[in-house]
């Protein structure tokens, strides 16, 4: 078993610049997923948005340590700083936000002012980064998507005194629904671009 886990992740190779469509698939359905979940559970969703956009920061965060570890040597090595300090504030970010679950020791609104500030240096980070090493190293447009979604969620988040009001929750929502269908969309084309280049010549 141990070894068919490995053959998958080695072919799947999810710390490359090129990853698989798959992947970008995952994404998209999570997003999409989530807010579908939050329009049709709003009350539900007030009482845990903090603590749900936290623990998707942190699982997205600690992907991007295992990423920039893989990838140190590779073809997206140049993005190796950014993407350590952005995976560090996210994990720390992450943590703080879903502690909520288990702590009194942190107001929502205190909680609230550090995620918003989280992700949007998580997102900062992410296009100094690809503007520094422009036409150096590979990068994926669903990166650009997830950060733009990054930069939103976190203005959203410090723009606000309530972040669990009926309006805002549907906002939020709408928005990762919208930048699900995105990834959505990227996957397809990663897809066809693959089975492209996978088709014989004739």
């Amino acid at each position: 078993m141990a070894d068919a886990a490995k053959d998958l992740i080695n072919q799947s190779k999810p710390w490359k610049a090129d990853v698989r469509w798959q992947v970008v698939a995952a994404e998209a359905a999570i997003l999409a997923v989530l807010g579908i979940f939050m329009l049709i559970n709003t009350e539900r969703a007030g009482e845990w948005i903090l603590q749900i956009i936290g623990l998707v920061f942190l699982i997205v965060s600690l992907q991007l340590a295992v990423v920039s570890f893989r990838n140190r040597n590779g073809e997206g090595a140049g993005l190796g700083v950014y993407d350590s300090f952005r995976s560090g504030i996210g994990v720390t970010v992450g943590v703080i936000a879903t502690s909520i679950w288990w702590t009194d020791s942190i107001a929502n609104s205190s909680a609230r002012v550090i995620l918003g500030w989280g992700l949007i240096a998580f997102a900062a980070l992410q296009l100094i980064g690809i503007v520094v090493i422009r036409g150096k190293a590979n990068f994926r447009p669903a990166t650009l998507v997830l950060s733009g979604l990054t930069l939103v969620l976190g203005i959203l988040l410090l723009t606000t005194d309530n972040a669990s009001s009926e309006g805002r929750i549907n906002f939020l929502a709408i928005v990762m629904v919208v930048f699900g269908v995105i990834l959505g969309g990227l996957a397809y084309l990663l897809k066809s671009k693959a089975d492209a280049a996978e088709a014989p010549a004739v």
